[in-house]
């Protein structure tokens, strides 16, 4: 039961339907996907500050 990875409400949503289907209660099923959701987010955030700062600080 691999869930998706990515932040979008379809994912989200998938997912969702994925862990009910695997037999988790709702509310679980619900906090375990916004949980994946949030985690896509913070890789997605990571690599663009890691960018940034090799942008303004680079080595010469």
């Amino acid at each position: 039961m691999p869930l998706k990875k990515g932040k979008s409400q379809k994912t989200i949503r998938e997912n969702i339907s994925e862990l009910r289907h695997s037999g988790y209660p709702e509310k679980q099923s619900i906090a375990i996907a916004m949980s994946e959701s949030r985690k896509s987010k913070k890789k997605g955030k990571n690599k663009h500050l890691w960018r940034n700062k090799l942008q303004i600080h680079p080595k010469t």
